[in-house]
């Protein structure tokens, strides 16, 4: 039997009997293995619900009766986000930003149903995901497994005596090495079996990529535990200097970026923008109002277009035609806000990335919410898609109201209950709504913006190693 293979098993004895080390392996597992159960129950859930809810109103809209067509432009629709395959293993953003949103004319309503404003601290902690349990807490259950597994060797004497018998400093490294990496293997199991579904899902590209990632900040924590437990000369300051590095590694740096992001890319408040917004809409006019001023030049226009006089002569519906362009004015003005903001968030974003380069847990984070399709970004794609679904129903419910309803029955509808009767559509036109079908980007696009991410992440596994056998030349004199 090797020496590597002889101070592994060893190691993993006194991890077994060790009550610490136990637990803190026995943990470790169970952590990992309920938030990937716990994960894939709530996103299968949700998957199906927002599928549910989805379908549900397609059928109130398609079903509504025969009404005046600006109702239906009111009346609204609802849009669902389904969460992509490997939401299973990284929610991302999508727990902070909202799953559905309320599409009505002349608006842009942001998106709703949070899960992190809609439930309790407790509840999210109990459906917390695998990529934080990976990310967070295994590191820290292997630095209390591993952090004493080459200085507590050479305080009782058992380290020279590996040192007499022919080990090398570097197949004790490597064993130790590998009973610490039985653990982290243990909690990467899960991941991979989580994986291999995912793959009838969503292609191999993006399940191996983040499993690549995954086991390479695993390896990287593993060694770094390894070699500052060769470098240290009391266990005490081996966990102190580990902890010191777990909390700055994954809880202040985060932390740190946001603020910095925050600072650097400036954003205005909300109460801020709607003053803004507004203030521009009300220079567009009225569009309900035929006979608003700022339509004046549209009004001559169209009786140009179509050589008439009066808008009575026209023969499409005047009030419908100021409804199309005032819908599309507005949409114009709202759009550059939304860009706006929209790009403001995403130089935020790219702020906190450069923060990988001084925490590995970072570009990790970065990686896997890339390839799971739960970014900023995508949450960007799904707000724009959902504009353009608005833009399209609301415009084809526009259409028929300069198509399918005369100018002098929508001028006198309001006369009587005849009139008003008058002034209805068909509810066949209803199918003016288009179907939504929001999906991540391709596996290859994700693989593409992922890319820096997974160069950083690397880089640190390279330092790490780097750190690991760098360190076997200070296991007998240390």
């Amino acid at each position: 039997m090797s020496h590597v293979n002889q101070v592994m098993r060893a190691e993993l004895g006194y991890l077994r009997h060790s009550r610490l080390a136990a637990v803190a392996a026995v943990a470790l597992v169970a952590i990992v293995i309920v938030s990937a159960f716990t994960s894939a129950a709530f996103v299968s859930s949700e998957a199906a619900e927002r599928a549910h809810h989805q379908e549900e109103a397609d059928t109130a809209f398609l079903s509504q009766p025969d009404r005046h067509p600006h109702r239906m432009v009111h009346y609204g629709h609802y849009v669902y986000r389904v969460p992509p395959p490997l939401a299973v293993v990284d929610s991302g953003v999508d727990a902070y930003t909202g799953t559905s949103i309320f599409l009505e004319g002349h608006r842009q309503n942001t998106a709703t149903f949070a899960e992190v404003r809609e439930t309790s601290s407790l509840t999210r902690f109990g459906l917390m995901t695998p990529a934080f349990s990976l990310q967070v807490l295994v590191p820290l259950l292997l630095i209390i497994a591993g952090y004493a597994c080459v200085v507590r060797e050479r305080r009782s004497g058992t380290l020279l005596q590996l040192l007499t018998h022919g080990a090398t400093s570097r197949e004790i490294l490597l064993g130790k090495f590998s009973a610490l990496g039985v653990l982290a293997l243990m909690a990467f199991l899960p991941l991979a079996l989580v994986a291999v579904f995912v793959v009838l899902q969503d292609g191999w590209l993006a399940p191996t990529t983040m499993l690549l990632g995954y086991a390479a900040y695993l390896v990287l924590w593993t060694a770094f535990i390894v070699a500052v437990s060769v470098q240290a000369k009391t266990a005490g300051g081996a966990l102190v200097l580990l902890l010191g590095a777990w909390l700055a590694s994954v809880v202040a740096m985060p932390r740190i970026a946001t603020e910095v992001a925050t600072f650097a890319a400036p954003a205005p408040s909300h109460v801020e923008t709607d003053l803004a917004v507004h203030a521009e809409l009300r220079k567009l006019g009225d569009s309900h109002n035929a006979s608003d001023p700022n339509f004046q030049s549209f009004r001559a226009q169209i009786l140009a277009q179509y050589d008439v006089d009066t808008v009575e002569e026209l023969p499409v519906n005047y009030r419908g035609l100021v409804a199309f362009e005032g819908e599309r004015e507005m949409t114009d003005v709202l759009n550059a806000f939304a860009e706006e903001k929209m790009a403001v968030e995403q130089a935020q974003s790219e702020v906190a990335a450069r923060f990988s380069l001084l925490s590995p847990t970072l570009a990790l984070r970065r990686l896997s919410m890339i390839i799971a399709g739960t970014d900023l970004e995508n949450h960007h794609r799904f707000l724009r898609a959902a504009e353009e679904h608005r833009f399209a129903f609301v415009q084809g419910l526009n259409k028929v109201h300069i198509e399918k309803l005369s100018y002098a029955d929508d001028t006198n509808r309001n006369i009587d209950e005849n009139s008003s009767d008058r002034a209805r559509v068909s509810a066949e036109n209803w199918a003016v709504l288009p179907e939504f079908d929001f999906r991540p980007p391709p596996a290859g696009d994700r693989f593409q913006r992922a890319m820096p991410s997974v160069i950083v992440l690397f880089l640190w596994l390279g330092l790490a190693l780097g750190y690991f056998f760098g360190s076997a030349r200070r296991v007998a004199t240390a």
